[in-house]
């Protein structure tokens, strides 16, 4: 029997509508693809890359992680492209596309990069922004907790045992792009 996917949208929400949106992209089965350097310079160049493409996206704060992307995208008003090519759907979509290809091109990756979907939340006011802009930067010091982080997840007969990890060390591992 097939299983039947929830939808993650808000059903009678436009992603259209000129607001900021938190997104979460997560790699397939949460390998650890981005922890390489070379592929964290293609995930950047197609995040850079999509002001130019969606001219009424712009980019706030993002952090790659190991096997997620968490970032704060704004779409403004623009009476020229309200269609829904221009969605926050469309956007990542396109992003997610565009990363799979450069990385395939390369010869980075082999196989499925990107989980199906993506998470969002529309973010309601300025203190929840800054909230989601101190979690995005802070999200590697919590790394080493992370549920996503496959090193806590105990395998069968096996204790969980994680790493001590300096702040150096987290900065070297991890890209944060910081507002201008």
């Amino acid at each position: 029997m097939r299983r039947i996917r929830k939808n993650l949208r808000l059903k009678f929400f436009s992603y259209t509508t000129p607001n900021a949106y938190f997104v979460t992209v997560c790699s397939y089965s949460h390998k650890m693809h981005f922890d390489n350097k070379a592929i964290v310079e293609v995930l950047t160049r197609c995040l850079n890359a999509i002001p130019l493409h969606y001219p009424a996206a712009k980019l706030d704060e993002f952090i790659i992680m190991p096997n997620h992307i968490h970032g704060i995208i704004w779409i403004s008003e623009r009476e020229d492209i309200r269609s829904k090519h221009h969605s926050l759907g469309h956007i990542i979509g396109s992003f997610k596309s565009a990363v799979s290809k450069s990385l395939h091109e390369e010869s980075l990756i082999d196989g499925r990069i990107w989980q199906r979907n993506y998470f969002e939340r529309i973010i309601g006011n300025e203190e929840e922004l800054n909230s989601i802009r101190k979690y995005i930067s802070e999200n590697p010091l919590k790394w080493e907790l992370d549920r996503e982080n496959l090193a806590n997840i105990p395998r069968r007969g096996q204790a969980c045992l994680t790493p001590i990890t300096t702040i150096k060390n987290i900065e070297e591992s991890f890209y944060i792009k910081r507002k201008t």
